[in-house]
């Protein structure tokens, strides 16, 4: 579903079907979650993107139920690095992995050169 969103750019739908999902109690997954977040960066929503996956991903706070693991990983942090370059805002999406997820930035940085 999400996937379909982003790549037609339907901004409204995408955020129609999170709402309804988060309401009826749906058991999000982290793949789901990883899929959410790069709908919201197709959509031009870099920053929404980021902040979820920095702030909210995987905690109490995020609103949503979920089931498993659901907290951001190396994938996850370098799918959003990659939609942040096509964008060209991947050194503010840099900064904010490297200051709320530390640990993960580690990872990246002696995975990838930066």
């Amino acid at each position: 579903m999400f996937d379909g969103c982003g790549h037609r750019k339907q901004d409204s739908a995408a955020f129609v079907i999170w709402t309804m999902l988060v309401q009826r109690g749906w058991k999000f997954e982290k793949d789901t979650l990883d899929t959410w977040v790069e709908c919201l960066c197709r959509l031009g929503h870099i920053d929404i993107a980021t902040n979820f996956v920095c702030t909210y991903m995987g905690t109490d706070k995020a609103g949503y139920l979920s089931e498993g693991n659901t907290t951001p990983d190396i994938d996850t942090c370098t799918l959003l690095l990659k939609m942040a370059y096509t964008l060209g805002q991947n050194l503010e999406v840099k900064e904010k992995i490297r200051q709320f997820l530390p640990k993960i930035w580690s990872q990246i940085e002696s995975r990838y050169v930066l």
